[in-house]
């Protein structure tokens, strides 16, 4: 009788915990940013294959430039998608400081990922020695120009700066205007920035443009006065015509212009009504010692780091990242490989063959500078090239030189209405994604948007109400410090567990809750409740790091102990084999709001009450793993 009553006790206990997993474990969502139908019948492709050869079903939705930059950082904050589409450069490290993404050590194999990789490609995406992105493809810049003329003039690409000179001077002497200049949106023109700024002083020399910082004055002197070679020799046609990218290879074919610098995502283009008739050369050298950096924009694949889907998304990078659907993918595409064995090289352009060659011996590459900069360096650089193409003079980027990048602080009719907009700070760490899910719920109710800006450490969040944030996301112990300057609403989120977690090579069972003598203990956040932990278990040797750095050594045997929340820990579940775990503590967790904002704690104290008692709730918890794991193991 007894030993039948534990069969069906455990019976319940799987299916309680086992059938809730795998119910939130059957597909994974995509969002991708495309230009045309083309790109979207290649995503398309890739992933019904994958859906063929698994049991993981894949929802993919396209999305267009603008509305996918306007709500990636709303679909990462709710975990609306388990996989994006994103860019190499400031973009991605912005998403990596905040840590909103994952690294891919736990996801894939990173020594097969290596084997695959061209070897200048993995640089691009890699932090801290964790690779933070899957690179699909790239392309790279260059000079566009019409064959006839070329032949007719019995002109050659050249392949350095002053050979480039020499053949713009001739071709003003024959009575052909050496080139047209894309400025429409401003960016095309940044291409040109780009290039000068590498040649001239390298990446560190870009990197201070990029920035908007000061600048070494020799390699300020020099960029000037190629700049103003191009501008006041009347080398580009029509200046003062805001040409759109998608004009100027129309204008070299009707020879109004003899070539354009431009980037290759205009091959689809030129296959449609020019393919015989325009050639390509790369960006000349300049002989300056850094003419092997490439200009290459890379496009990726990220996990956002509130997906709970990394089971499936781990399958779904291993699919891809196999170097021949990489290819595939990349040439469907319209961009250049970034494998160690390109295919599909019979089957490009001549001028993409070049591009191709030219991308895969770079010893380094950096991205746009439009990608990299903030809004204000782009459109000051952008506006100012163009003014001085416009004028035929320089004044405007000396200007801009001497009185540095101006920040915009104007207002525009299309922001959101700040009234109804509240700004929370927090910590970073998986569990945040788990209350900003519940308090976007409670605060839709009531009216409002949400958003979070998520702090290294707990002085930070704090520090922020100084510059208006509206509240704390969430706290599970009380501070001082933060009830000076906002009150507490008084209806807890939810409750959760703090896990102490153990290496391969330690037991989890403490006495007095003190760990074993000589330990040494790491943890990924700055949280009070973490150090008055750290106090209590008195480990010889504490460690502050990231939460992956954290678990990479805990794996490797370099820390005996971690300490971490419910929803980390889940995230976790398939890789702690040989690793024991055990609950500390079963915590509360409750939401701060500005002193300003005390005329609606109430109201949002009754909106977390309600929002507890829908499925909706549940749902999220459940998606979070919350109570689905035993208290130990």
């Amino acid at each position: 009788m007894t030993s039948k009553y534990l069969r069906c006790l455990t019976f319940i206990l799987c299916v309680l915990v086992v059938g809730p997993i795998s119910a939130i474990e059957q597909s994974v969502k995509i969002a991708v940013l495309t230009t045309g139908e083309q790109q979207m019948k290649a995503y398309n492709k890739l992933f019904s294959q994958f859906e063929s050869s698994t049991n993981i079903n894949v929802e993919l939705q396209f999305f267009s430039d603008i509305t996918f930059k306007k709500h990636i950082k709303d679909w990462i904050e709710l975990g609306t998608y388990d996989l994006l589409y994103w860019q190499a450069g400031k973009r991605l490290e912005d998403l990596v400081t905040s840590e909103e993404i994952i690294p891919l050590s736990s996801l894939i194999n990173l020594e097969d990922l290596k084997q695959q990789y061209n070897s200048n490609v993995l640089p691009v995406v890699t932090y801290d020695d964790e690779i933070y992105a899957l690179p699909l493809g790239h392309y790279i810049w260059g000079f566009y120009y019409n064959k006839s003329i070329f032949n007719e003039l019995k002109l050659s690409p050249p392949k350095t700066w002053k050979a480039f000179k020499k053949l713009m001077f001739t071709l003003k002497e024959k009575g052909v205007t050496p080139l047209v200049q894309a400025t429409d949106g401003q960016w095309p023109i940044l291409a040109w920035l780009d290039y000068l700024s590498v040649h001239i002083g390298g990446e560190k020399f870009r990197r201070s443009l990029v920035n908007g910082d000061s600048v070494n004055p020799a390699h300020m002197a020099d960029l000037l006065k190629e700049i103003t070679y191009l501008t006041n020799k009347d080398v580009f046609f029509a200046p003062e015509h805001t040409w759109r990218w998608d004009q100027v290879i129309p204008a070299v074919l009707r020879q109004q212009a003899a070539m354009t610098l431009m980037g290759q995502f205009v091959e689809e283009k030129i296959e449609l009504i020019g393919n015989e008739k325009i050639g390509f050369f790369p960006f000349p050298e300049m002989g300056l010692g850094h003419d092997d950096i490439e200009v290459a924009p890379m496009e990726l694949l990220v996990v956002p780091s509130s997906s709970n889907k990394q089971t499936q998304v781990a399958s779904l990078l291993n699919f891809i990242s196999n170097y021949t659907a990489i290819d595939s993918l990349a040439f469907q595409l319209g961009w250049l490989s970034v494998s160690k064995q390109p295919a599909y090289v019979e089957a490009l352009s001549e001028r993409s063959i070049t591009a191709q060659k030219r991308v895969q011996n770079a010893s380094s590459l950096v991205q746009f500078f439009d990608r990299d900069a903030s809004t204000e360096v782009s459109l000051a650089w952008g506006s100012a090239l163009i003014s001085s193409i416009r004028s035929g003079n320089t004044k405007a980027i000396e200007r801009l030189n001497n009185e540095g990048i101006q920040t915009n602080t104007s207002i525009t009719e299309n922001m959101i209405d700040e009234g109804k907009l509240l700004s929370f700070s927090s910590m970073t760490g998986k569990g945040t994604y788990l209350y900003s899910r519940v308090l976007s719920e409670a605060y839709g109710t009531l009216g409002y948007d949400v958003s979070v800006n998520r702090y290294k450490d707990s002085k930070a969040v704090i520090s922020s109400f100084s510059f208006g944030a509206d509240g704390d996301l969430v706290r599970v112990i009380n501070i001082p410090e933060l009830n000076k300057v906002a009150i507490k609403v008084p209806e807890s989120i939810l409750e959760t567990r703090l896990f102490l977690v153990g290496g391969p090579n330690v037991k989890c069972d403490l006495k007095n809750n003190l760990l074993p003598m000589g330990s040494s203990l790491a943890y990924g956040i700055d949280a009070k409740i973490f150090e008055e932990w750290v106090t209590k278990l008195q480990p010889d040797q504490v460690l502050k790091m990231s939460y992956p750095a954290a678990w990479r050594s805990l794996y490797a045997g370099d820390v005996d102990y971690m300490i971490v929340f419910d929803p980390e820990l889940f995230t976790k579940r398939k890789q702690l084999e040989g690793l024991c775990y055990r609950t500390l503590q079963k915590v509360a967790s409750y939401h701060h709001l500005a002193n300003k904002h005390a005329d609606i704690v109430n109201k949002v104290s009754d909106a977390i009450k309600s929002i507890k008692q829908t499925e909706k709730y549940q749902s999220i918890k459940m998606e979070f793993g919350l109570g689905l794991l035993p208290d130990a193991r």
